[in-house]
């Protein structure tokens, strides 16, 4: 979903943002701020300023400013459709006891997702898994996201330390995270966003050999949304999920380090593409953005990996 937000050369929106900053966060705040309100969708926010100001509204989208008819607009703003996982039985498998086909082995790993956590404090759930176990991301019993990435080359051998983002995701909240990872052996790096930020964390690669160089996520079922894909629920997801997104490769491309390509820099929703290659690169796994809750049920991957995975009947809404 798109809507468009005005031209932030013309000197009324200048003075409408204010000490706001004369960018979309900043429009951003000034809506709230004229609104009185403290969060909301952009196109709410707008639909409630003219409401208020002239009693009606000229909308769907941002299609004037005030009863201005030429004010001048451009860009957009992006509103991922977000998906819920009710917690139960909602989860999402690649079938038939093998691996996503596209999760090689490679140096580089980019992963990026937006949620909105909904299980109370205390349970623990999972995002994605790579049977057996290669890599597992999931949220910790104290909302804070854990990491697991083991290295199939070395027999299972843990490559980057179990560990967690520091600071606790608050439930209800919405949250864009960003990690990469270089896992050549002489520069082993992990970089952790949060809403466009850098985000405190304590993954770390081990101190393993040169052996090493690839992450080798050698796996037998790719599951999201649950540690396995059974008809048993084992930390099933309960969330509010905007888009997932996965890449492993070896040429750079994969490694992305900008962590305004999945967000803006006050931490909002941009624009991806139908497959996910807005931030550079099409990805291995791609799912939601602006596609919808139907997409997930079918299976549909709009990354350059497999497309045949499996949604449990319940499915996603």
């Amino acid at each position: 979903m798109s809507i468009y937000l005005p031209n932030f050369n013309d000197s009324r929106v200048v003075t409408f943002c204010g000490s706001d900053g004369v960018n979309v966060d900043g429009f951003y705040q000034a809506l709230l701020t004229a609104t009185s309100q403290t969060s909301g969708h952009i196109s709410d926010l707008w639909k409630l300023f003219l409401t208020n100001k002239y009693g009606y509204y000229n909308g769907p989208h941002i299609t004037g400013y005030e009863s201005e008819d030429t004010f001048s607009f451009g860009g957009a703003f992006t509103i991922h459709n977000k998906v819920s996982f009710d917690g139960i039985n909602d989860w999402m498998y690649y079938p038939g006891g093998v691996r996503e086909p596209g999760l090689i082995d490679g140096r580089y790993v980019t992963i990026a997702f937006n949620i909105t956590p909904r299980k109370a404090v205390g349970t623990s759930q999972t995002i994605l898994a790579l049977q057996s176990l290669n890599m597992v991301i999931k949220i910790h019993t104290d909302n804070a996201i854990r990491f697991q990435f083991n290295s199939g080359a070395l027999g299972g051998l843990q490559l980057v330390n179990g560990g967690s983002v520091t600071a606790p995701m608050v439930t209800g909240n919405s949250y864009i995270y960003h990690f990469s990872f270089d896992c050549l052996a002489a520069a082993r790096v992990v970089n952790v966003f949060c809403n466009g930020l850098p985000a405190e964390h304590n993954l770390t690669f081990n101190g393993v050999g040169d052996t090493a160089t690839f992450t080798h996520i050698s796996n037998n079922r790719t599951v999201f949304g649950n540690t396995n894909a059974s008809g048993t629920a084992n930390s099933p997801l309960q969330a509010d999920v905007g888009f997932f997104w996965m890449t492993v490769g070896n040429t750079v491309d994969h490694y992305i380090t900008d962590p305004n390509k999945f967000c803006s820099p006050g931490g909002h929703d941009i624009a991806l593409g139908g497959d996910g290659s807005e931030a550079g690169v099409q990805p291995v796994l791609f799912f939601g953005g602006e596609h919808t809750a139907a997409d997930w049920n079918a299976g549909t991957n709009f990354g350059t990996g497999g497309t045949a995975y499996t949604m449990n009947p319940d499915g996603v809404t």
